[in-house]
Protein backbone atom coordinates (compact mmCIF):
# COMPACT_ATOMS: atom_id res chain seq x y z
CA UNK A 1 0.00 0.00 0.00
CA UNK A 2 2.81 2.39 0.85
CA UNK A 3 4.66 1.69 -2.39
CA UNK A 4 1.48 2.34 -4.34
CA UNK A 5 1.03 5.70 -2.62
CA UNK A 6 4.70 6.52 -3.21
CA UNK A 7 4.70 5.70 -6.90
CA UNK A 8 1.14 6.06 -8.16
CA UNK A 9 -1.23 9.00 -8.38
CA UNK A 10 -4.57 8.52 -6.60
CA UNK A 11 -7.28 9.08 -9.19
CA UNK A 12 -10.33 9.31 -6.97
CA UNK A 13 -11.21 9.54 -3.28
CA UNK A 14 -14.82 8.69 -2.48
CA UNK A 15 -16.88 9.28 0.61
CA UNK A 16 -20.56 8.99 1.48
CA UNK A 17 -20.87 12.72 0.80
CA UNK A 18 -19.45 12.43 -2.73
CA UNK A 19 -16.07 12.24 -4.46
CA UNK A 20 -13.03 14.19 -5.58
CA UNK A 21 -11.39 13.17 -8.87
CA UNK A 22 -8.03 14.08 -10.35
CA UNK A 23 -9.51 14.98 -13.74
CA UNK A 24 -12.70 16.78 -12.74
CA UNK A 25 -12.66 20.40 -11.62
CA UNK A 26 -15.79 19.99 -9.49
CA UNK A 27 -15.78 17.87 -6.32
CA UNK A 28 -18.90 16.73 -4.51
CA UNK A 29 -17.14 15.36 -1.43
CA UNK A 30 -17.59 17.32 1.80
CA UNK A 31 -14.51 19.56 2.00
CA UNK A 32 -14.11 19.26 5.77
CA UNK A 33 -14.29 15.48 5.48
CA UNK A 34 -11.67 15.49 2.71
CA UNK A 35 -9.36 17.81 4.65
CA UNK A 36 -9.69 15.52 7.68
CA UNK A 37 -8.94 12.46 5.54
CA UNK A 38 -5.91 14.13 3.92
CA UNK A 39 -4.49 15.17 7.30
CA UNK A 40 -4.94 11.72 8.83
CA UNK A 41 -3.50 9.97 5.78
CA UNK A 42 -0.35 12.11 5.86
CA UNK A 43 0.04 11.51 9.61
CA UNK A 44 -0.30 7.77 9.00
CA UNK A 45 2.37 7.89 6.28
CA UNK A 46 4.96 9.60 8.49
CA UNK A 47 7.08 7.99 11.19
CA UNK A 48 9.38 9.30 13.90
CA UNK A 49 13.09 8.96 13.15
CA UNK A 50 14.62 6.49 15.63
CA UNK A 51 17.66 4.25 15.69
CA UNK A 52 15.50 1.31 14.59
CA UNK A 53 14.01 3.29 11.70
CA UNK A 54 17.51 4.34 10.67
CA UNK A 55 18.66 0.70 10.59
CA UNK A 56 15.60 -0.19 8.54
CA UNK A 57 16.46 2.62 6.15
CA UNK A 58 19.98 1.29 5.66
CA UNK A 59 18.56 -2.19 5.08
CA UNK A 60 16.09 -0.78 2.53
CA UNK A 61 18.61 1.52 0.79
CA UNK A 62 21.53 -0.84 0.35
CA UNK A 63 23.73 1.78 -1.34
CA UNK A 64 24.28 3.51 2.02
CA UNK A 65 25.02 0.53 4.23
CA UNK A 66 28.54 0.38 2.76
CA UNK A 67 29.27 3.70 4.51
CA UNK A 68 29.08 2.21 8.02
CA UNK A 69 30.87 -0.18 10.32
CA UNK A 70 30.10 -1.41 13.83
CA UNK A 71 32.16 -1.78 17.02
CA UNK A 72 31.48 -4.71 19.35
CA UNK A 73 33.20 -6.77 22.02
CA UNK A 74 34.44 -10.28 21.35
CA UNK A 75 35.99 -12.13 24.32
CA UNK A 76 36.49 -8.83 26.11
CA UNK A 77 38.28 -7.20 23.19
CA UNK A 78 37.01 -4.55 20.80
CA UNK A 79 36.41 -5.75 17.27
CA UNK A 80 35.06 -3.99 14.18
CA UNK A 81 32.93 -5.21 11.29
CA UNK A 82 31.34 -3.60 8.26
CA UNK A 83 27.61 -3.12 8.37
CA UNK A 84 27.40 -4.67 4.93
CA UNK A 85 28.81 -7.94 6.31
CA UNK A 86 26.37 -7.89 9.24
CA UNK A 87 23.44 -7.54 6.86
CA UNK A 88 24.77 -10.54 4.92
CA UNK A 89 24.65 -12.67 8.06
CA UNK A 90 21.22 -11.30 8.91
CA UNK A 91 19.84 -12.91 5.75
CA UNK A 92 20.58 -16.43 7.00
CA UNK A 93 19.95 -15.82 10.71
CA UNK A 94 16.82 -15.68 12.81
CA UNK A 95 18.34 -12.63 14.52
CA UNK A 96 18.44 -9.10 13.16
CA UNK A 97 20.50 -5.94 13.56
CA UNK A 98 17.94 -4.47 15.92
CA UNK A 99 19.34 -3.61 19.36
CA UNK A 100 17.39 -6.42 21.06
CA UNK A 101 18.99 -9.25 19.03
CA UNK A 102 22.20 -7.69 17.71
CA UNK A 103 24.48 -9.40 20.25
CA UNK A 104 23.04 -12.79 19.27
CA UNK A 105 23.65 -11.98 15.60
CA UNK A 106 27.25 -10.99 16.35
CA UNK A 107 27.81 -14.35 18.08
CA UNK A 108 26.96 -16.12 14.82
CA UNK A 109 29.52 -14.21 12.75
CA UNK A 110 32.78 -16.00 11.92
CA UNK A 111 35.80 -14.59 13.76
CA UNK A 112 37.81 -13.82 10.64
CA UNK A 113 35.09 -11.42 9.46
CA UNK A 114 36.09 -8.93 12.20
CA UNK A 115 38.79 -6.24 12.01
CA UNK A 116 41.15 -5.56 14.88
CA UNK A 117 41.15 -1.79 14.40
CA UNK A 118 38.68 0.88 13.21
CA UNK A 119 37.89 0.73 9.50
CA UNK A 120 39.12 3.81 7.68
CA UNK A 121 36.79 5.78 5.40
CA UNK A 122 33.62 4.58 7.10
CA UNK A 123 31.23 5.94 9.75
CA UNK A 124 31.00 4.22 13.13
CA UNK A 125 27.37 3.16 13.62
CA UNK A 126 27.77 3.28 17.40
CA UNK A 127 28.37 7.04 17.24
CA UNK A 128 25.28 7.54 15.10
CA UNK A 129 23.11 5.51 17.45
CA UNK A 130 24.40 7.56 20.37
CA UNK A 131 22.87 10.63 18.74
CA UNK A 132 19.44 9.03 19.13
CA UNK A 133 20.15 8.07 22.73
CA UNK A 134 21.24 11.57 23.73
CA UNK A 135 18.11 13.40 22.63
CA UNK A 136 14.83 11.65 21.93
CA UNK A 137 12.56 12.88 19.16
CA UNK A 138 15.16 14.66 17.04
CA UNK A 139 13.82 16.05 13.80
CA UNK A 140 15.63 15.29 10.57
CA UNK A 141 17.56 18.58 10.40
CA UNK A 142 18.84 18.24 13.97
CA UNK A 143 19.90 14.68 13.29
CA UNK A 144 21.67 15.76 10.11
CA UNK A 145 23.73 18.39 11.93
CA UNK A 146 24.85 15.86 14.55
CA UNK A 147 25.44 13.24 11.87
CA UNK A 148 27.89 15.45 9.97
CA UNK A 149 30.16 15.56 13.05
CA UNK A 150 30.64 11.79 12.86
CA UNK A 151 30.78 11.50 9.08
CA UNK A 152 34.54 12.02 8.79
CA UNK A 153 35.72 12.21 5.21
CA UNK A 154 32.47 11.02 3.64
CA UNK A 155 31.41 13.24 0.72
CA UNK A 156 29.07 16.07 1.66
CA UNK A 157 27.10 15.45 -1.54
CA UNK A 158 26.66 11.79 -0.66
CA UNK A 159 25.41 12.69 2.82
CA UNK A 160 22.96 15.21 1.36
CA UNK A 161 21.71 12.56 -1.05
CA UNK A 162 21.30 10.07 1.78
CA UNK A 163 19.24 12.51 3.84
CA UNK A 164 16.96 13.24 0.89
CA UNK A 165 16.29 9.50 0.64
CA UNK A 166 15.92 9.27 4.42
CA UNK A 167 13.26 11.98 4.37
CA UNK A 168 11.39 10.10 1.66
CA UNK A 169 11.67 6.95 3.78
CA UNK A 170 10.11 8.41 6.91
CA UNK A 171 7.63 10.70 5.18
CA UNK A 172 5.47 9.61 2.24
CA UNK A 173 3.56 12.39 0.52
CA UNK A 174 0.52 10.74 -1.13
CA UNK A 175 -0.35 12.03 -4.59
CA UNK A 176 -4.04 12.57 -3.90
CA UNK A 177 -6.29 15.07 -5.73
CA UNK A 178 -5.37 18.64 -4.73
CA UNK A 179 -8.22 20.29 -2.81
CA UNK A 180 -7.01 23.83 -3.57
CA UNK A 181 -7.53 23.27 -7.30
CA UNK A 182 -11.12 22.03 -7.04
CA UNK A 183 -14.52 23.69 -6.84
CA UNK A 184 -16.47 22.04 -4.05
CA UNK A 185 -20.19 21.64 -4.68
CA UNK A 186 -22.57 21.03 -1.81
CA UNK A 187 -24.44 17.81 -2.34
CA UNK A 188 -27.14 16.03 -0.36
CA UNK A 189 -25.72 12.84 1.10
CA UNK A 190 -27.28 9.87 2.90
CA UNK A 191 -26.99 9.82 6.67
CA UNK A 192 -26.42 6.18 7.60
CA UNK A 193 -25.69 4.65 10.98
CA UNK A 194 -24.14 1.28 11.79
CA UNK A 195 -27.27 0.62 13.85
CA UNK A 196 -29.61 1.08 10.85
CA UNK A 197 -31.35 -1.96 9.43
CA UNK A 198 -30.78 -2.99 5.83
CA UNK A 199 -34.30 -1.85 4.95
CA UNK A 200 -33.77 1.59 6.51
CA UNK A 201 -30.47 2.07 4.67
CA UNK A 202 -32.12 1.10 1.38
CA UNK A 203 -35.06 3.45 1.99
CA UNK A 204 -32.67 6.30 2.85
CA UNK A 205 -30.70 5.86 -0.36
CA UNK A 206 -33.79 5.50 -2.54
CA UNK A 207 -35.40 8.62 -1.05
CA UNK A 208 -32.30 10.71 -1.85
CA UNK A 209 -31.65 9.37 -5.34
CA UNK A 210 -33.14 12.44 -7.05
CA UNK A 211 -31.04 14.83 -4.95
CA UNK A 212 -27.80 12.94 -4.36
CA UNK A 213 -25.56 11.63 -7.11
CA UNK A 214 -23.90 9.35 -4.57
CA UNK A 215 -27.25 7.80 -3.65
CA UNK A 216 -28.21 7.41 -7.31
CA UNK A 217 -24.90 5.74 -8.19
CA UNK A 218 -25.36 3.41 -5.22
CA UNK A 219 -28.62 2.22 -6.82
CA UNK A 220 -26.76 1.53 -10.06
CA UNK A 221 -24.19 -0.55 -8.21
CA UNK A 222 -27.01 -2.26 -6.30
CA UNK A 223 -28.79 -2.85 -9.64
CA UNK A 224 -32.15 -1.70 -8.36
CA UNK A 225 -33.59 -1.91 -11.88
CA UNK A 226 -36.92 -0.18 -11.18
CA UNK A 227 -35.03 2.95 -10.03
CA UNK A 228 -32.32 3.29 -12.70
CA UNK A 229 -31.78 3.42 -16.44
CA UNK A 230 -31.04 0.00 -17.94
CA UNK A 231 -28.34 0.89 -20.49
CA UNK A 232 -25.35 0.60 -18.08
CA UNK A 233 -26.59 -2.84 -16.94
CA UNK A 234 -27.05 -4.04 -20.53
CA UNK A 235 -23.60 -2.79 -21.52
CA UNK A 236 -22.04 -4.61 -18.55
CA UNK A 237 -24.04 -7.78 -19.26
CA UNK A 238 -22.96 -8.01 -22.90
CA UNK A 239 -19.41 -6.63 -22.75
CA UNK A 240 -18.08 -7.52 -19.31
CA UNK A 241 -19.19 -11.07 -18.56
CA UNK A 242 -16.77 -13.42 -20.30
CA UNK A 243 -16.87 -16.45 -17.98
CA UNK A 244 -20.21 -17.84 -19.13
CA UNK A 245 -19.18 -17.59 -22.79
CA UNK A 246 -15.84 -19.31 -22.19
CA UNK A 247 -17.63 -22.22 -20.50
CA UNK A 248 -20.32 -22.47 -23.18
CA UNK A 249 -18.21 -21.74 -26.26
CA UNK A 250 -18.43 -24.40 -28.96
CA UNK A 251 -22.15 -25.07 -28.42
CA UNK A 252 -25.03 -23.98 -30.61
CA UNK A 253 -27.54 -21.34 -29.52
CA UNK A 254 -30.25 -24.00 -29.12
CA UNK A 255 -27.98 -26.15 -26.95
CA UNK A 256 -27.17 -23.20 -24.71
CA UNK A 257 -30.86 -22.29 -24.53
CA UNK A 258 -31.74 -25.79 -23.31
CA UNK A 259 -28.99 -25.64 -20.66
CA UNK A 260 -30.15 -22.24 -19.42
CA UNK A 261 -33.86 -23.10 -19.59
CA UNK A 262 -33.34 -26.16 -17.38
CA UNK A 263 -31.75 -24.09 -14.60
CA UNK A 264 -34.03 -23.18 -11.67
CA UNK A 265 -36.11 -20.03 -12.34
CA UNK A 266 -34.84 -18.34 -9.21
CA UNK A 267 -32.71 -15.19 -9.05
CA UNK A 268 -29.92 -14.84 -6.52
CA UNK A 269 -31.34 -11.34 -5.85
CA UNK A 270 -34.71 -10.48 -4.38
CA UNK A 271 -37.12 -7.77 -5.53
CA UNK A 272 -36.35 -5.92 -8.74
CA UNK A 273 -32.60 -6.43 -8.70
CA UNK A 274 -30.92 -8.34 -11.54
CA UNK A 275 -27.90 -10.64 -11.65
CA UNK A 276 -25.35 -10.38 -14.44
CA UNK A 277 -24.79 -13.32 -16.84
CA UNK A 278 -21.64 -14.58 -15.12
CA UNK A 279 -23.48 -14.59 -11.78
CA UNK A 280 -26.35 -16.57 -13.31
CA UNK A 281 -23.91 -19.06 -14.80
CA UNK A 282 -21.78 -19.39 -11.66
CA UNK A 283 -24.82 -19.98 -9.40
CA UNK A 284 -26.62 -22.05 -12.06
CA UNK A 285 -29.94 -20.32 -11.47
CA UNK A 286 -31.68 -17.13 -12.51
CA UNK A 287 -34.85 -15.22 -13.27
CA UNK A 288 -36.11 -15.32 -16.85
CA UNK A 289 -34.82 -11.81 -17.57
CA UNK A 290 -31.38 -12.78 -16.31
CA UNK A 291 -31.42 -15.98 -18.38
CA UNK A 292 -32.34 -13.96 -21.48
CA UNK A 293 -29.33 -11.68 -20.95
CA UNK A 294 -27.10 -14.72 -20.45
CA UNK A 295 -28.27 -16.13 -23.79
CA UNK A 296 -27.88 -12.70 -25.43
CA UNK A 297 -24.33 -12.43 -24.07
CA UNK A 298 -23.51 -15.83 -25.59
CA UNK A 299 -25.03 -14.93 -28.99
CA UNK A 300 -23.30 -11.55 -29.31
CA UNK A 301 -19.92 -12.84 -28.15
CA UNK A 302 -20.17 -15.74 -30.59
CA UNK A 303 -20.77 -13.29 -33.46
CA UNK A 304 -20.54 -9.54 -32.83
CA UNK A 305 -22.55 -8.84 -36.01
CA UNK A 306 -25.58 -10.60 -34.47
CA UNK A 307 -28.75 -8.81 -33.35
CA UNK A 308 -31.20 -9.95 -30.70
CA UNK A 309 -34.50 -8.62 -29.38
CA UNK A 310 -35.55 -9.16 -25.76
CA UNK A 311 -39.23 -8.49 -24.97
CA UNK A 312 -40.18 -8.43 -21.31
CA UNK A 313 -43.96 -8.53 -20.76
CA UNK A 314 -44.37 -8.91 -17.01
CA UNK A 315 -44.07 -12.69 -16.46
CA UNK A 316 -43.17 -13.55 -20.07
CA UNK A 317 -39.69 -12.98 -21.49
CA UNK A 318 -38.94 -13.68 -25.14
CA UNK A 319 -35.55 -13.47 -26.84
CA UNK A 320 -35.76 -13.40 -30.63
CA UNK A 321 -32.75 -14.31 -32.79
CA UNK A 322 -32.52 -15.38 -36.44
CA UNK A 323 -36.28 -15.95 -36.68
CA UNK A 324 -36.37 -18.15 -33.56
CA UNK A 325 -38.04 -17.29 -30.24
CA UNK A 326 -36.54 -18.42 -26.93
CA UNK A 327 -38.98 -18.16 -24.03
CA UNK A 328 -38.37 -17.66 -20.31
CA UNK A 329 -40.45 -16.87 -17.21
CA UNK A 330 -39.87 -13.90 -14.90
CA UNK A 331 -40.96 -12.88 -11.41
CA UNK A 332 -39.53 -9.35 -11.69
CA UNK A 333 -42.55 -7.50 -13.13
CA UNK A 334 -41.03 -5.35 -15.89
CA UNK A 335 -42.41 -4.36 -19.29
CA UNK A 336 -39.61 -3.42 -21.70
CA UNK A 337 -38.25 -4.06 -25.17
CA UNK A 338 -34.47 -4.25 -25.56
CA UNK A 339 -32.71 -4.31 -28.92
CA UNK A 340 -29.09 -5.44 -28.96
CA UNK A 341 -26.98 -5.25 -32.10
CA UNK A 342 -23.27 -5.78 -31.44
CA UNK A 343 -22.48 -3.10 -28.87
CA UNK A 344 -25.46 -0.91 -29.75
CA UNK A 345 -28.33 -1.02 -27.28
CA UNK A 346 -31.84 0.45 -27.39
CA UNK A 347 -34.31 0.24 -24.52
CA UNK A 348 -38.01 1.01 -24.94
CA UNK A 349 -39.98 1.41 -21.75
CA UNK A 350 -43.48 0.15 -22.45
CA UNK A 351 -44.99 0.89 -19.05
Amino acid sequence: ARRALENERVTIVSHISGFIHTLYEEATINKDAYDHFSKKLREFLSTELTDLIFINFLRFKSKYKTLFYYRCECSGKQRFITLEKMFEYEHTSKYSLSVETRALLVNEIEGDEFHLSPIQGKILLNDIENIFNEVKGKDLNEFKEEFRKSAGEISVNLIDEMFVDLQDFILTDPKIPAADKKTFISNASPVISAEDTREKITDTIVSLAEKSETALLALYVYRQMDKIEWLPFIKAAIERNPVCFIDLNGRSVKEVYEIIKNMPDESIYDGNRLALPDEVWNFRRGDGIEKAFLLADFIIRKDYSSSVLIEIMDKKVCLSFNGEDYLFTSDKSFIKTIKISGNNYIVDNLS
